[in-house]
């Protein structure tokens, strides 16, 4: 009947009515929601506009927008650019008019249309809690997905799933994401992603919504419980060999570990830990890159290293169910082929020289990238030493045993410093700590410590007297039956020989007896304390601690310079 009405209204003239039919809504509910009117005529002449009121404020007329017909009906919309305030009142009403003076209005007999804000819908239920796989079916190598459903539609914002693995100790908590729709109900979902065999997972979830209220599904407060499956284990790790074989390492070639695991597909994952020279250990993944025969092979190029490098390594594989098993041959060895010659007798060899900084300019005592502290810098050849990269700063804490001077002096003293971490045996300091230190010649053992904080560096220092006749020692760290020895290979400090004159442990012209006397530093060469040092002057009488060892004053007691003092020629010397 509607349309028969319309269709006998003549076109090119106002429109005769003005509103809204069938499915068609004034106001489409939302926030701020989309106004459409309707009216009985199209031409280019015509215009609606939309006039609005929220609450106590103005009128705003605003135009609206032709946006398609129906029949002959023009349809007509206006969307806000900003939502009403939540519980606010809305009046509206519609006008038309063309360019040629016709108007038309639609608004309720001229007591407008209204409507109040809505705030936002309270969530009123959470629930249909499902998993995929299903209980029972979840093996060590599934993705295990959470699946929840909130009512109504677009009440809850969010969403939780909360699970543990360890009845509760410890949990998480995880965003679900809203993957659409199920019915009536918002549908939340979640990969919690691969479990170990044999693990048991609990889990809740929780959704809240716009105005803080928040719903738990608990399974009837008993939580919801799934289990892994067991998967195949390890049997074997072996075959493990670096590339290129042993004896045919050089600087030039990149290093790969290889090692092989069985049966097929019970390993997810191998690894290697590896150590150059022992200083720093390194965790690294590595790859599956195939098969050979029954076994799965793995690999990892390590890249390149210095001349002399001797690169300790001991590669694991982890099963289905968390077990981690290690290669058949254990702990390995592969060094890369040297020249033991050092023709600027610096202590640095030649090639390990070049390979780093491609001449053979480089001091021994030097720190180039200044890594390190005042109290234990990180020169090259402790870096040299301790296996460690001399060109790039390196990490102070990954160094497990760390010692000044690098190169000590026989009758001289020495700095340990010892970092303990939770991947280390000994994962803390104790008042029964100490450093077993064995002295070669003679194999002669000792015992020092309890070593105490460096509150700067955060790690634990004590100073050691060597031996007179010492040329090497070697290093562990105990603490009762606890022992750190650097998994298996301990730490090896060389010893230089006495050539003559008087000790100086840190070579800075003043000897240790001097400096004990006058209760300075041995170990100190002015770089964490410089009154300390030769350039300090302790009782600030204008000469320095150096002259004063030279002139035999003493350092703490001021001393009025003389009017002439001759340093040259000393001792009755002759010129």
């Amino acid at each position: 009947m509607m349309v028969v009405w319309l269709a006998a209204v003549s076109t090119e003239a106002i429109p005769s009515w003005m509103g809204v039919y069938g499915s068609y809504q004034r106001h489409n509910g939302g926030n701020p929601g989309t106004f459409t009117v309707l009216m009985n005529q199209d031409y280019s002449g015509l215009r609606a506009e939309v006039g609005i009121k929220v609450g106590s404020g103005a009128w705003s007329v605003v135009p609206m927008t032709r946006t398609g017909a129906v029949s002959i009906n023009s349809i007509w919309s206006y969307t806000p650019s900003a939502p009403f305030p939540v519980g606010a009142t809305v009046q509206y009403f519609f006008h038309g008019y063309d360019t040629a003076g016709g108007h038309i209005w639609d608004s309720r007999n001229g007591q407008n249309y209204a409507f109040t804000v809505p705030g936002p819908l309270p969530v009123q239920w959470l629930g249909n809690a499902s998993q995929w796989p299903l209980h029972g079916s979840v093996k060590a190598a599934d993705d295990l997905w959470l699946n929840v459903e909130s009512w109504p539609l677009n009440a809850a914002v969010s969403a939780t799933a909360v699970f543990t693995t360890n009845r509760w100790i410890t949990y998480r908590a995880i965003a679900m994401n809203k993957a659409g729709v199920k019915g009536a109900n918002d549908w939340w979902n979640l990969n919690l992603g691969t479990f170990r065999g044999g693990t048991v997972i609990e889990y809740a979830f929780s959704c809240i919504d716009a105005q803080g209220k928040i719903l738990w599904a608990v399974n009837g407060g008993t939580n919801y419980t799934t289990t892994v499956n067991p998967g195949p284990s390890v049997q074997w790790v072996g075959n493990q060999a670096p590339w290129p074989t042993a004896g045919n390492v050089t600087s030039a070639d990149d290093v790969w570990l290889n090692v092989e695991s069985w049966p097929r597909g019970s390993a997810v994952s191998a690894d290697v830990l590896y150590s150059v020279n022992g200083g720093v250990w390194f965790s690294e993944p590595m790859r599956l890159a195939g098969q050979r025969g029954n076994n799965d092979w793995w690999h990892l190029n390590l890249g390149k290293f210095p001349p002399g490098s001797r690169i300790h390594y001991v590669t694991t594989a982890t099963d289905h169910n968390g077990a981690v098993k290690v290669a058949s041959s254990g702990q390995q060895t592969a060094v890369v082929n040297a020249s033991t010659a050092d023709t600027d007798a610096d202590t640095l060899p030649d090639d390990w020289e070049r390979f780093w900084f491609g001449t053979l300019a480089a001091l021994a005592a030097g720190n180039p990238e200044a890594d390190g502290a005042p109290n234990l810098p990180l020169s090259t050849h402790l870096e040299y030493l301790l296996g460690t990269e001399p060109i790039h700063s390196n990490a102070l804490a990954a160094i497990a045993l760390a010692w000044y001077p690098s190169h000590p002096i026989q009758q001289g003293w020495l700095r340990l410093s010892y970092a303990p971490d939770a991947t280390r045996t000994l994962s803390g300091i104790t008042t029964g700590t100490r450093f077993r230190v064995l002295s070669q010649p003679g194999a002669v053992v000792r015992e020092v410590g309890p070593p105490a904080r460096n509150t700067a560096t955060g790690r634990f220092e004590t100073n050691l007297a060597v031996a007179a006749n010492a040329t090497s020692l070697v290093v562990s760290v105990i603490d009762g039956a606890a022992t750190d020895n650097n998994r298996g290979l301990f730490w090896t400090i060389p010893v230089k020989p006495l050539t003559g004159g008087p000790v100086d442990s840190d070579g800075d012209g003043l000897p240790d007896v001097w400096e004990l006397l006058h209760n300075l530093d041995v170990l100190d060469a002015g770089l964490v304390s410089p009154a300390l040092g030769p350039h300090g002057d302790l009782d600030a009488d204008g000469v320095t601690n150096l002259d004063e060892f030279r002139l035999g004053w003493h350092p703490r007691q001021a001393n009025p310079p003389p009017a002439i003092s001759i340093l040259y020629p000393a001792h009755r010397q002759t010129l």
